[in-house]
């Protein structure tokens, strides 16, 4: 139990990731470009900090037409809205 919070707290710890689950929280879909532009770095920044959210299923990706849509899932926001 200790080392899952700590790895909860390691990911959420960092900045970049912190205001993607910031700005997923209000329950919308976003593309990279738009996290990229609300957290001030690259697509492909966020794409890597993506790719360790949903490998811990904080949020989880869709494919919408020729991009890739971005989701928190809705257990941990029901978590961090409490």
């Amino acid at each position: 139990m200790e080392e899952q919070f700590k790895q909860v707290a390691g990911l959420i710890g960092d900045p970049t990731r912190a205001t993607i689950m910031w700005t997923l929280m209000d329950g919308k879909a976003f593309t990279a470009t738009e996290l990229a532009i609300a957290a001030v770095t690259t697509a492909p920044n966020i794409s890597m900090h993506m790719s360790k959210l949903v490998q811990v299923c904080f949020v989880w990706k869709a494919r919408a037409g020729t991009g890739i849509t971005n989701f928190q899932e809705k257990k941990l926001l029901m978590l961090l809205k409490q």
